[in-house]
């Protein structure tokens, strides 16, 4: 890639990635402003091209579509497109909604899709870096996702991510996505990746994922977030009261039920100090799951929205290229190349950009 004021030069795929999604960047279509803090990660999805790779990314970028933007205080110089987005997103389903309003095409045939919000924010219990809305009923009818799928399965064969808000209950409020599950497994998807909270109750993990397996779930992903025992009680009010080791035993049921590589949990970089996040990737690793190190980015709107990041890009950088070592040499090549969901996707997680 060109760089337009120092001549040739290749650029460092991974730095530039998480120093987008770190600070944003500038374009020439809205004039000098820095664009920062738009959105967490779900609005745009740009992809970076090098001579070297291509890398996936979803900074924090509001309307595109953006070419040549120029990175603030940032060296190198990318050209970054957006992909086009298929027609049939605008295809009318029942009530009038849209594919597009019940579906996100995100990186790599992925599509995904936020069937309610948390009861924790009800509860005011929710996560301080989070703005996920308060619970009031599914988002969209079963028949309405149904006939969205399937106009997408017209079209592509894609890999599922059905997300939700944390419910308390049945099974941290698996029991309303099932039969969201069981509507996309009979029309034939291949891939049906679910995240989820553990369940509160201690003894009930493996009862979750084997539910889950009997629907149809294909992978499954539940974030820890942190992993410093006060900070989880601080900023994840209800969640911090959930043991790590409940994390570890449904990460580790996961991978023994689904298959290595298709079990993961987000770990954040830049709340708690890069021991934590570490040991946290360790212990995921010894439950046979995948450790997703992945920038912070405070979200508008959130408690922690002028939080700033505690690492510098190089120390992220650092710390998630440490991290993808050990997760190749835990897991091997075969099985990361068989993961699913927002692991596929790539366009949040670091480590895939390394290995």
């Amino acid at each position: 890639m060109k760089n337009k004021r120092k001549g040739v030069a290749f650029i460092d795929t991974l730095k530039t990635k998480v120093f987008l999604q770190r600070y944003g960047a500038r374009s020439d279509e809205l004039g000098p402003e820095v664009l920062k803090r738009a959105t967490v990660c779900t609005l745009n999805k740009l992809v970076i091209r090098s001579q070297e790779r291509e890398v996936n990314l979803k900074p924090r970028i509001s309307n595109g579509p953006f070419s040549g933007l120029d990175m603030c205080e940032c060296p190198e110089y990318a050209t970054i497109e957006v992909p086009d987005e298929p027609d049939f997103l605008n295809r009318q389903v029942a009530g009038g909604k849209t594919v597009g309003e019940i579906f996100q095409f995100e990186f790599n045939g992925v599509i995904s899709t936020t069937l309610f919000g948390c009861e924790l924010k009800n509860m005011k219990q929710a996560c301080a870096f989070c703005r996920s809305a308060g619970y009031s009923g599914m988002k969209f009818s079963l028949e309405q996702f149904r006939e969205a799928l399937e106009i997408i399965t017209q079209n592509m064969e894609p890999s599922l991510v059905l997300n939700a808000g944390t419910i308390p209950d049945e099974y941290s409020g698996y029991s309303l996505i099932s039969p969201y599950v069981k509507a996309a497994r009979d029309l034939n998807l291949g891939s049906i990746s679910i995240e989820l909270c553990p369940p509160k109750q201690p003894g009930t993990e493996r009862q979750l994922v084997s539910w889950m397996k009997d629907d149809g779930v294909t992978s499954a992903q539940f974030n820890m977030e942190l992993y410093d025992r006060n900070l989880r009680r601080i900023l994840m009010p209800f969640k911090g009261t959930i043991p790590v080791s409940s994390y570890l035993r449904i990460l580790g049921y996961s991978a023994e039920t689904f298959g290595f590589g298709k079990a993961s949990t987000v770990l954040l970089l830049g709340i708690e100090k890069a021991e934590s996040v570490m040991r946290a990737a360790e212990l995921v690793l010894g439950a046979g799951a995948i450790p997703s190190v992945e920038a912070f980015r405070p979200v508008p709107g959130s408690e922690l929205e002028n939080l700033e990041p505690a690492f510098s890009v190089d120390e992220i950088v650092a710390i998630a290229t440490e991290v993808a070592g050990k997760v190749l040499g835990a897991l091997g090549k075969d099985a990361l190349e068989s993961r699913e969901g927002c692991m596929k996707c790539g366009g949040c997680p670091l480590i895939f950009d390394v290995i």
